[in-house]
């Protein structure tokens, strides 16, 4: 082999064992980019997970839909639109109590959050907590007087009340009208 020929055989050598360093590097730097990740939420995951809840939602299977939302949050657990519609599911199971936990877990985050004040607000209606309901569902029609619902349901609220106060002011006026009976001889 000539002078020529072993540079070239040196540099080949030079060159494969940068490249393998390189190759190295670049898989060493990889690893650790996974590995900085792995604790990270996966939000496309999660958030195909949501849209499979919300086809099921579409379908009317609620139960489907939740479970496909459940798993969405168990991905991402700060997905806040996983964790309203959960909410508006369980609602729709009349699991309300549920629905309520999972409102107010969004209002924790962002305690202006309309479209999970109003599902606070329909989960206490249902609980039969009027007065909570109603004072929820004054602030969301404050924040946004063009929600139909919202107004809706405060209208329904509020003739709610007002029959159980004639129910209850029913019995006193019935009582009133009961004569005395005469005096004893």
């Amino acid at each position: 082999m000539n002078e020529s020929g072993l540079r070239r055989g040196v540099r080949r050598e030079v060159t494969a064992t940068r490249g393998a360093a390189l190759r190295a590097g670049l898989v060493v730097a990889l690893c650790a980019l996974l590995a900085a990740c792995a604790g990270a939420p996966d939000r496309r995951l999660a958030s195909g997970w949501a849209e499979l809840g919300s086809a099921w939602a579409e379908r009317g299977d609620w139960g489907k839909a939740a479970a496909a939302w459940e798993r969405a949050l168990a991905l991402d657990p700060g997905y806040d639109l996983a964790a309203f519609n959960l909410a508006r599911a369980r609602a729709e199971q009349g699991r309300y109590e549920d629905s309520l936990a999972l409102a107010l877990r969004l209002l924790k985050r962002d305690p202006a959050l309309l479209s999970a004040m109003a599902i606070q607000a329909y989960a206490l209606a249902r609980l039969g907590r009027l007065d909570e309901a109603l004072a929820v569902y004054e602030r969301v029609v404050a924040a946004n007087p063009a929600d139909e619902t919202a107004l809706k349901n405060l209208d329904a609220i509020r003739s709610a009340m007002a029959a159980a106060a004639a129910e209850v002011e029913k019995p006193a006026e019935e009582a009133a009208a009961v004569e005395a009976p005469p005096p004893s001889p």
